[in-house]
Parts: C-alpha cells; structure tokens; sequence
C-alpha cells in the first residue's frame, strides 16, 4: 500500500564535507572522512542508497552542521554550544584554538525537527540529502556571546597536533535545496536571543 509505505529518516553530519573557506556547501560538495564517525555517517547514508535501490525502502537524509538548544530540560549537555555554556557556567574561560575563526551553521533543536517534519510531507524529499537549514556564525563570535552573558573570559590557545588533523575547517552550510520545500518559512530561533533568554 503506497499511503503507508515507510520511510527511513535519517540525521547526518557536517563532518561528511571537506571544509572549504568561507564557501557554502552544497550536498553535493566535495566529502571528505577524518573521523570514524564521520565515515560511518557516510556509509550510513550509502546503505540506505543501495537499500533503496534493492528493496524500494525510501529515505530522506538530514545533514545537520551544529545544533544547540533542549526541549526537555536545562542541562545543555552535548555539542560545541554545551561545551561553551558548561565552561562558562563553572567560571571557567571558553578556550578555542587558533583565533576562533572557523565558521559553522547553527540550528536549534526545535528547527531541526521543524525542518524535517516540514520536508518529510513533500514526496519530492524521497530519496534524497538535505543541508538543514540555520545561522552561521564563527566560534568565537558564539564563544563571545556566552563569555559576556555568564562574565567569563574567551582564550585562545594553539591547536594541538591531535585536534588539528581532526579538524575539518569551515563548515557552512548552503541550505537553498531545503529551502524550496520550506516556502520562505524562518526559523523560529535565533542563535542571539536564545543566548541572551537561556535559563543559568
């Protein structure tokens, strides 16, 4: 029965691209591996091609950059943006390597899943990646943000040798191709006012 045919949604990563300076990535952008959960993401979204293409399972696949933000409670426990407001809520400096100027795409959790939703009741999403759409912005401009609303320090220190060969450079998203199946809706969240009305 076509009306309940299934479909697998699956959430994918930034760490798929190679990174490219101030360049927004495309889906189709140069991939490039430097972590192993980087390349089982790929892989991940390689199967559901071949299931897709053996067996007629549909997919859609949800490339996310940076999430932040929580729905269910204050802990904001994973991600660049919880390691920030984590540090900062200790009286700890926010460290960033380098001059903080790498830039990433951030999206709250809510238009992640808003995003999706949305994009799913399209049967033109089938079978096909999406860059979820958000705000870019450099580290240390979040960095700073969340150091000046908890009265801490920003630091800057040199990448260790380890760090650097895991680090994939700038990593902006273009998000046009989901843009079209969203019809000019925004985003409900701005990465400023979150920072400004999250809850110490």
């Amino acid at each position: 029965d076509m009306e309940t045919k299934p479909r697998v949604i699956f959430p994918s990563t930034r760490l798929v691209y190679k990174g490219q300076e101030n360049v927004p990535l495309k889906e189709d952008s140069e991939k490039e591996f430097k972590t192993i959960y980087a390349s089982s993401k790929y892989n991940g979204e390689l199967y559901l091609k071949m299931y897709n293409r053996l067996f007629d399972i549909d997919y859609s696949i949800f490339r996310i950059c940076v999430p932040y933000g929580n729905i269910f409670d204050d802990n904001y426990s994973y991600g660049t943006i919880g390691f920030f407001i984590k540090r900062s809520l200790q009286d700890l400096p926010i460290p960033l390597y380098g001059d903080g100027q790498l830039k990433r795409t951030f999206t709250h959790v809510q238009d992640i899943c808003s995003q999706i939703i949305e994009v799913i009741s399209y049967d033109k999403s089938s079978n096909t990646s999406f860059n979820i759409k958000g705000e870019t912005f450099s580290l240390f401009e979040v960095a700073e943000l969340i150091a000046a609303k908890n009265n801490v320090e920003v630091t800057f220190t040199s990448w260790p040798d380890e760090a650097l060969k895991l680090e994939s450079g700038d990593t902006i998203f273009d998000s046009s191709k989901i843009e079209k199946f969203l019809e000019g809706k925004s985003l409900q969240y701005s990465i400023h006012e979150w920072l400004k009305n999250y809850k110490k």
